[in-house]
């Protein structure tokens, strides 16, 4: 894809530190070529929903400029479950053009029946020296 003036890239606040400084790095070595839009995640959390409207307002903001959504699929801190279903179906809706990457270092052992090929998601990556 053809780099855009402003093009970006979501992450949540609660990434796994290396996750954020990965994407910090990429920032400062092409000298900005990407905004990162950070959603900071509400706490308390009431609900599933909460941690969709923060992505919803993100993205809907300028649906066409994001080239990337990165999730984690469990936060390690604290630890939360993201509703990784919905936040796909989300993405996909408000801006289909954006690739989807899921960081699933702490979902292996911890998600029942864990089927990445359903997830619609364009990267899962993961390891197994946790378990």
């Amino acid at each position: 894809t053809t780099r855009l003036v402003g093009d970006k890239v979501f992450v949540f606040d609660r990434a796994y530190p290396m996750i954020s400084n990965t994407l910090n790095f990429l920032h400062q070595v092409t000298e900005g070529a990407f905004d990162i839009v950070q959603g900071k995640i509400p706490f308390p959390l009431e609900s599933p929903t909460d941690i969709l409207s923060v992505v919803r307002k993100a993205l809907e903001r300028d649906p066409n400029k994001f080239r990337m959504i990165i999730f984690c699929h469990i936060f390690s801190t604290p630890s939360i479950l993201l509703p990784l279903k919905e936040l796909v179906a989300l993405v996909r809706q408000v801006a289909p053009n954006a690739k989807i990457l899921v960081d699933g270092a702490h979902t292996l052992g911890q998600v029942k029946n864990l089927a990445v090929e359903n997830l619609d998601v364009d990267f899962y990556i993961s390891n197994g020296h946790k378990w």
